[in-house]
């Protein structure tokens, strides 16, 4: 549980109902009458999940990236990696 005594699955739901209302262009202050929170504590919630949101947009995509985690992966007899050259 958090500070405020609310579970997190039951925090997580109100924190996506408040980002989703924002991100509407609904008033910060009808946001947080409707669910007993401040105004100022809507304006936090809705910026954290904007920059989460930028952040997912901007990870590169499985696809950009042929190779798998398993072939970047070093040799474990050598070292060596796939598309690296070293001298040994």
């Amino acid at each position: 549980m958090s500070g405020t005594g609310m579970p997190n699955a039951e925090k997580a739901e109100r924190n996506h109902a408040v980002a989703s209302r924002a991100a509407t262009g609904e008033s910060l202050t009808s946001i947080a009458r409707d669910f007993g929170i401040c105004r100022e504590r809507v304006r936090q919630i809705a910026e954290k999940a904007e920059r989460v949101k930028r952040r997912l947009r901007d990870q590169p995509k499985p696809e950009d990236n042929p190779m798998t985690d398993a072939e970047l992966m070093p040799c474990p007899f050598c070292g060596t990696r796939p598309g690296f050259t070293e001298i040994i």
